[in-house]
């Protein structure tokens, strides 16, 4: 009798062991929310000026930790409808990412690190519209993106 008793206590030991091992949680896979974006500026249809700044005002949050935010830039010119036909001119392509401080589960971003440009090879920028993309990801990995419309022209 006295066998089976270790026999036991050793599969009981061995299933708690493993049990306890399975609970256990890695934190960044406990986190499954994506952050939130909110932009304040630029506002969607926003008309821009080449050779201004962008003021960009967004607010960032997570339920754990922000990592990065991203901003893309690109032209949304409808192939089938060319809004420019001028040859002397290239639409203006951009993208940054910024990191933000351990620790932080919600920050409101405002700057005009942007600069629209004039001139992109020696050509004028195209006017029309572009897309502005925000990008944020959190420690974990989770990524929230949100995109508006702006209109960029020439001064």
């Amino acid at each position: 009798m006295n066998k089976i008793t270790n026999i036991f206590l050793v599969f009981l030991f061995i299933n708690i062991v493993y049990l306890v091992s399975c609970a256990k949680e890695n934190p960044e896979e406990a986190d499954i929310l994506k952050p939130s974006i909110s932009i304040v500026e630029p506002t969607e249809n926003k008309v821009l000026y080449a050779g201004d700044a962008i003021n960009l005002k967004v607010e960032f949050e997570d339920d754990t930790e922000l990592k990065s935010y991203k901003i893309d830039i690109s032209s949304n010119f409808d192939a089938r409808k060319p809004t420019n036909t001028n040859q002397d001119s290239t639409s203006w392509l951009f993208e940054k990412t910024w990191t933000f401080d351990k620790g932080f589960v919600n920050a409101n971003i405002n700057h005009q690190e942007i600069q629209i440009p004039l001139l992109i090879e020696n050509k004028n920028i195209s006017q029309g519209k572009y897309n502005f993309t925000v990008t944020c990801t959190d420690l974990a990995g989770n990524e929230a993106v949100q995109t508006l419309a702006i209109k960029i022209l020439r001064p």
